[in-house]
């Protein structure tokens, strides 16, 4: 009788077991997994993803530079690490716009790495996010993403954000940073040059006399007879 109890115990034991392993093997992803950043490498893109058109002769490029903090200063000086997520957003409604290159610089000004591998399409109201992990300390206090892009004529300029976020024993931090544009500044019309044949002839004045050059008869006086 105790031999059958032992067994029944084991039983259920084994039984449980192979319950909890089945359960941990089907269970659902947790949300944190499956919202965490994969690094676009290793990310397949949709099958309906547009493709970036080649650059149209009428196409407005731009240039936007965004301030990011890889550590910042707290206390006696201690640095606190941070994450970084670069968002890029076409906020027009209507047009897409083609990403052509999103640069990581460090706080010397070198560039770290190109974030982009190729040009990429935004559709209307889309979002590109770019990731620089915690432990990545290339950039410094000082470093800064560069973003190329271009736009139809009309469409609206994207609105690029950097947010940090990082945190020291109990106390976590987060703020946000705001592009700048750092296009081209448009040249200034040139002057006007002068024709091949060089400077253009001044045109003759006409002949003046002045009171001097008048001859001067006195008063009372025959004029001369030749």
């Amino acid at each position: 009788m105790q031999d059958l109890h032992r067994y029944g115990w084991i039983i259920t034991i084994v039984v449980l077991g192979g319950l909890f392993a089945a359960y941990v093997t089907t269970r659902p992803e947790p949300t944190v997994e499956r919202l965490r950043f994969r690094d676009g490498a290793g990310r397949e893109e949709a099958p309906s993803a547009p493709t970036p058109p080649p650059p149209s002769p009428d196409a407005i490029a731009g240039r936007t530079y965004v301030s990011a903090y890889s550590h910042a200063y707290v206390g006696n000086g201690q640095p606190v690490l941070f994450a970084i997520t670069l968002s890029v957003r076409n906020v027009d409604p209507q047009r897409s716009l083609v990403l052509r290159r999103v640069d990581y610089h460090a706080t010397e000004g070198e560039r770290v790495r190109a974030m982009l591998p190729e040009a990429r399409t935004l559709p209307p109201l889309g979002t590109a996010e770019f990731f620089v992990d915690r432990s990545d300390e290339s950039g410094g206090s000082g470093a800064n993403f560069l973003v190329e892009w271009e736009i139809a004529p009309g469409a609206r300029r994207p609105l690029v954000e950097a947010v940090q976020l990082g945190s020291q024993g109990p106390v976590g931090y987060s703020f946000v940073t705001v592009g700048v544009d750092a296009s081209d500044a448009p040249s200034a019309p040139s002057s006007p040059t002068p024709s091949s044949g060089g400077e253009a002839p001044v045109a003759p004045s006409e002949p003046t006399t002045s009171p001097e050059a008048e001859s001067h008869v006195p008063a009372g006086a025959e004029p001369a007879t030749p």
